[in-house]
């Protein structure tokens, strides 16, 4: 018998590995530990110290779970979740965050609604996806395929959830086979289609992401986000490898962009992802012109082809 192993993984990626004889062994140690994480958390020094900042707690939880789907896990559907995954847009149970956690932050970016901190763009991802959404994407093709329920056992919930998001088992076929990824996804951000969007990021890599729009047009989908002012998909597009530092055929970057559309959202989610060229009021000021000409005419056209 070559026993059993289980990984802990850290919020900054350090992993530690364990052997067990059995299954039931193993169960024991992941809840023991998980008990302690939980107890060392709860008794650490808060920092939430004011009445202001216990009350911006609980108005953070609310807000959240008014989110459609969000009042209960997005995986195991066990009821009042109070972890989250960023990058997906989704609640979860302590039990599934860990989980989400062993897939790595290049899948699922785990934080607690109670013990991180929580940034404005971080609060717009979640409340603009939400439980229902994500999973109109991630089970789309969920046909003969059994739900883990708060009362599976731990290695079904984790199966479940590595065929979920790291083997993509349950997401639906993109209907336009034909069009490159990137394209599509420039698609869905002139059309402001979060789901579609959401659906064709989870299939791309980080090289579909960064392609450019056209031949002669070097335009990314980030450059597009700030265009229309989104820094919801603007947001989403870094936490998936998109370079902000990349420019159009003009040499504008995405930065330039979101200060000619005027968007301080877009700005804040560059610059706090060190995204902080400098732009000049010249500079500026034409490509003000060139953008909304460029840019409201790729709009117009959305429900047809801009390809």
């Amino acid at each position: 018998d070559d026993g059993y192993t289980f990984t802990i993984v850290s919020s900054n990626e350090q992993s530690w590995q364990f052997e067990v004889k059995n299954l039931t062994e193993r169960d024991e140690w992941i809840t023991g530990i998980q008990e302690q994480i939980m107890q060392s958390l709860q008794s650490a020094p808060s920092r939430k110290n004011t009445l202001d900042d216990v009350n911006s707690e609980i108005a953070i939880v609310r807000t959240l779970r008014k989110v459609n789907g969000n009042f209960k896990c997005v995986d195991c559907r066990s009821e009042n979740p109070d972890w989250a995954s960023l990058n997906l847009g989704t609640l979860m149970c302590i039990e599934c965050s860990g989980l989400h956690r062993n897939l790595g932050a290049h899948i699922s970016r785990v934080r607690s609604l109670t013990l991180d901190s929580w940034p404005a763009i971080n609060l717009s991802v979640m409340s603009a996806i939400g439980n229902h959404t994500a999973n109109k994407v991630w089970e789309a093709n969920f046909h003969n395929h059994t739900k883990i329920d708060s009362k599976s056992s731990r290695e079904d919930k984790e199966k479940f959830i590595r065929a979920k998001y790291e083997q993509k088992l349950f997401l639906a076929p993109l209907p336009d086979s034909k069009t490159s990824l990137s394209t599509q996804l420039i698609k869905a951000v002139l059309k402001n289609d979060l789901q579609h969007f959401l659906r064709v990021l989870a299939y791309c890599t980080p090289d579909d992401i960064n392609k450019k729009y056209k031949l002669n047009d070097s335009r990314t989908a980030l450059h597009f986000s700030c265009a229309v002012a989104n820094p919801v998909m603007a947001q989403l597009l870094i936490w998936n490898n998109i370079d902000t530092t990349l420019q159009d055929s003009h040499g504008y970057t995405a930065n330039d962009y979101a200060r000619a559309a005027n968007s301080d959202e877009c700005i804040e989610v560059l610059v706090s992802n060190d995204s902080s060229q400098e732009t000049s009021t010249a500079k500026t000021l034409y490509l003000t012109k060139e953008l909304f000409v460029t840019s409201n005419k790729e709009r117009d056209r959305n429900h047809s082809s801009i390809v």
